[in-house]
């Protein structure tokens, strides 16, 4: 499915354009998205979520009982700007969008960037941000059925500092082969980091993916071999193994989560670009 990528220079948080107002601005490319909305959606049902991104103002999404709809942009953007067009009721003032890397509870985790306000009907309601994320959700903090015509995003790709070597090593090596080919066996400092890893580490052909992260028996602690401190984890329950000869490696699949190994296990790496 495609949707579109459209640049639009606003001054305030809110304002209303109309078709004309808004497809004489530039646009960028066209992208493939991959949606991950509502996850039940009768095979049946004629108004289905993805008809909020079909650029067919006519077709609204609508799933009975559900309050909420988010979007999965298979990658990591900085989105500047979001469009919504409503034709139909209810309004939807007071609904909130939230913007960012994690799919746990709908996206409603992730930060909210606005709070609708003054929602007008037939016309591109265009809300300013400046976030970066893979996922928007839109949603009503109250229980009631929720609709959404169409849906424009402003964004640009963040581009990754990582790359995946596929190529099977030890640690060590692994470690050798980035500081000599790239600069650094990889560190993970925040959320945003964390998905752009997981973007290419799902690309790997081993089930997991060495990191920079090593832990020191000697001294009893974790570091980053770039010499960044720990401030940000993703540990799969139960496998944090603080013993000697062990450094952590990215699962390729599920959360991405991160597992304590074995040094001379051999497995993808992720270095720093």
């Amino acid at each position: 499915m495609l949707w579109s990528l459209l640049f639009i220079p606003l001054a305030g948080a809110h304002i209303c354009l109309s078709d004309n107002e808004l497809t004489n601005k530039p646009e960028y490319d066209w992208i493939n998205d991959q949606p991950s909305n509502w996850k039940t959606t009768p095979i049946d049902y004629p108004y289905f979520s993805e008809r909020a991104v079909d650029r067919d103002k006519l077709t609204c999404s609508y799933i009975p009982g559900n309050h909420w709809w988010r979007i999965d942009l298979m990658d990591v953007y900085k989105i500047s700007s979001i469009a919504i067009y409503n034709t139909w009721y209810p309004n939807i003032s007071g609904a909130q969008i939230h913007i960012g890397n994690c799919p746990v509870n709908d996206g409603l985790t992730n930060k909210l960037v606005k709070t609708i306000t003054d929602f007008q009907m037939d016309c591109w309601n265009v809300y300013q941000t400046n976030t970066s994320g893979r996922y928007i959700t839109v949603s009503l903090p109250r229980k009631e059925n929720f609709y959404l015509c169409e849906v424009r995003i402003n964004a640009t790709k963040e581009d990754s500092p990582f790359v995946l070597i596929k190529q099977k090593k030890t640690w060590a090596n692994a470690l050798e082969y980035c500081r000599a080919n790239h600069m650094d066996l990889a560190s993970i400092l925040d959320e945003e980091e964390q998905a752009l890893a997981e973007l290419e580490v799902k690309k790997a052909n081993t089930d997991f993916v060495w990191l920079g992260l090593h832990y020191t028996c000697v001294l009893e602690f974790w570091f980053w071999v770039a010499d960044y401190p720990l401030c940000f984890d993703h540990w799969a329950p139960g496998h944090k193994k603080e013993e000697c000869d062990i450094s952590v490696a990215m699962q390729k699949t599920e959360d991405h989560q991160w597992f304590s190994k074995c040094v001379y296990d051999e497995f993808n790496f992720l270095c720093e670009k």
